[in-house]
C-alpha cells in the first residue's frame, strides 16, 4: 500500500501511523478528519485490511464533524459569549452596551452554563430570566426586572447562540423553545403643569440641577444632547438651538441634528449666564454622568421642589414637551423634525398625555412655553 492513501473525500486524509512512528509500514492507517473553520482534528486508525471501513468512517465523521456535530472541544457558553463581546466591542457599541452584555455572560456562568449542547443549557436560561435581578450597582436593594429587560437579555443571549451556529460550534438552536414575555403597554408618565411651575420658578434658580433640568423641559432634548449643548448653539437673533453632533465628544442619536425653537421663558433663563463659547452645563462631572446617575440627581431635585418623582425620569420631560406642543396645535410634522423623530408614529406614540393639557394651554403664544408664574400659583 502506498504512504498516504487518498480518501477521496474533501476534509479526510489517510496516513501511514506506523511509518509516521518510525516502524514497519503498511500495518496500521490513520483516518484524520479536518476541519478549517475551528482548526481541529478526529482521527481514528485501521488496520491494513480495514481500509473499506476506514473511508466509511471517514465520510460519515466528515460529513457530521464538518457540520459542527462531532466537534472535538464543547460549544464552551462562555468562551463564545466573551467572542460576541470582543465584536461588539471592536464594532463601536457603546460601553453601556457591551457592559450589557458582558454582564449576561457572567451571570449564565455563574448559574452554571457550561456546554451550550447540554440539555440543561435551556433550563438555566429559563431560570436566569424568570428570576432576573437589576445589574445596577447603585440599588440599596435587589429589584427583579421588568418583562422588557428580561426580552433584551433574551435577544442578548439568541445572538450569542447564532455567533456559535455561524462558527460552526452549534448546529441547532438550543432555546429555540423560549419565547418573548408580554410586554404590556403603559402611557409614559409625564408632568402635570403645577409641577412644572413649581420646578421652573425663580426661586429655584441657584439649585445646581435648575439648568440642566430647563434645558431638557424647554428644548425636549434628550438627556446627552441637553447636557452637551453649546453656547454657540443658541442662535440668539434666530431664536433657535442648534442640535448637533461633536465628534469625538458627543453623537446623537441616529445623527438626527436639527434646530429647536429658543423663545420666551428659556431665553430669560440663559441670558444671566450667557457666554460667547463652551457647553451651557460647564461642570465636566455633571455632563458626562452616566444616565442612571442622571435619574438619581434628576428625582432628588424633584424632591427639593416638593414634587413626588413618581416613576418619572429625565426622558419624560421629552415625552412632556411633546405632548405641550401638539396640545398648542403645533403641526405634528414640525414638532417630529424638532424632536428629531424618524417617523411621526414616534411623535404620536410620545403625545398620548396631549389631551391633558389642552384645556390649561389655550392663551399660551403658539409654540412658547409659559411656566414661570409666582410661587403662590403652583400650590
Amino acid at each position: 500500500m502506498p504512504k498516504n492513501a487518498n480518501s477521496g473525500i474533501m476534509g479526510v486524509s489517510i496516513r501511514d501511523l506506523w511509518l509516521k512512528r518510525g516502524q514497519q509500514k503498511g500495518k496500521r492507517w490513520e483516518v484524520v478528519v479536518y476541519d478549517p473553520q475551528t482548526r481541529q482534528r478526529l482521527s481514528k486508525s485501521f488496520a491494513d485490511g480495514q481500509m473499506v471501513a476506514a473511508k466509511q468512517w471517514g465520510r460519515l465523521t466528515a460529513a457530521r464533524y464538518l457540520t459542527g456535530q462531532d466537534t472535538a472541544a464543547q460549544a464552551d457558553w462562555k468562551t463564545i459569549g466573551q467572542e460576541m463581546v470582543d465584536l461588539i466591542a471592536a464594532a463601536g457599541r457603546s460601553s453601556e452596551y457591551v457592559k450589557e452584555y458582558q454582564r449576561v455572560v457572567d451571570a449564565l456562568a455563574e448559574l452554571g452554563a457550561r456546554d451550550m449542547k447540554a440539555p440543561n443549557f435551556p433550563i438555566l436560561v429559563r431560570r436566569f430570566l424568570e428570576q432576573g435581578k437589576t445589574f445596577a450597582a447603585h440599588r440599596h436593594t435587589v429589584m427583579t426586572v421588568t418583562a422588557y429587560t428580561r426580552n433584551r437579555w433574551l435577544q442578548e443571549i439568541r445572538s450569542i447562540v447564532r455567533h456559535a451556529i455561524d462558527t460552526r460550534r452549534l448546529t441547532f438552536n438550543p432555546i429555540a423553545g423560549l419565547k418573548m414575555a408580554t410586554v404590556t403597554k403603559q402611557n409614559k408618565e409625564t408632568f402635570q403643569l403645577w409641577e412644572l411651575r413649581a420646578m421652573v420658578n425663580t426661586l429655584r434658580e441657584s439649585d445646581p440641577y435648575f439648568l440642566c433640568f430647563a434645558l431638557m423641559i424647554y428644548t425636549g432634548c434628550r438627556i446627552g444632547e441637553a447636557m452637551h449643548l453649546r453656547w454657540q448653539d443658541v442662535k440668539w437673533e434666530q431664536r433657535v438651538i442648534e442640535v448637533c453632533s461633536q465628534p469625538g465628544v458627543y453623537d446623537l442619536k441616529r445623527g438626527k441634528e436639527r434646530y429647536v425653537p429658543f423663545l420666551g421663558e428659556l431665553a430669560d433663563i440663559l441670558q444671566p449666564h450667557r457666554k460667547s463659547d463652551g457647553f451651557i452645563i460647564s461642570d465636566e462631572k455633571d455632563r458626562d454622568s452616566p444616565g442612571k446617575t442622571h435619574g438619581l440627581r434628576f428625582k432628588d431635585f424633584m424632591r427639593r421642589c416638593g414634587v413626588p418623582p413618581g416613576g418619572r425620569t429625565p426622558h419624560s420631560t421629552r415625552h412632556t414637551w411633546v405632548s405641550l406642543m401638539l396640545a398648542m396645535d403645533v403641526n405634528a410634522i414640525q414638532v417630529a423634525a424638532w424632536a428629531g423623530h424618524e417617523s411621526l408614529l414616534t411623535t404620536q406614540g410620545y403625545a398620548k398625555s396631549q389631551g391633558c393639557y389642552r384645556e390649561s394651554v389655550t392663551t399660551w403664544v403658539r409654540g412658547s412655553f409659559q411656566f414661570r408664574v409666582p410661587l403662590a400659583a403652583c400650590s
